[in-house]
């Protein structure tokens, strides 16, 4: 019977671990891309000869 609640324990803790971890990723991640699109810089003309749709 105790071995179970130590089971159940670790991996309740575990579990908790996994979640902030991934809540910090996925925080990051969010704030990283939105703060790109921000600050993009304007490309200079002389790109107009790359694109393909103009």
């Amino acid at each position: 019977m105790k071995k179970t609640i130590k089971v159940r324990y670790s991996i309740s803790s575990f579990a908790k671990i996994v979640s902030a971890l991934l809540f910090a990723v996925l925080f990051i991640c969010a704030n990283t891309s939105s703060s790109t699109l921000i600050h993009e810089p304007k490309a200079p003309d002389d790109l107009e000869r790359f694109k393909v749709v103009k």
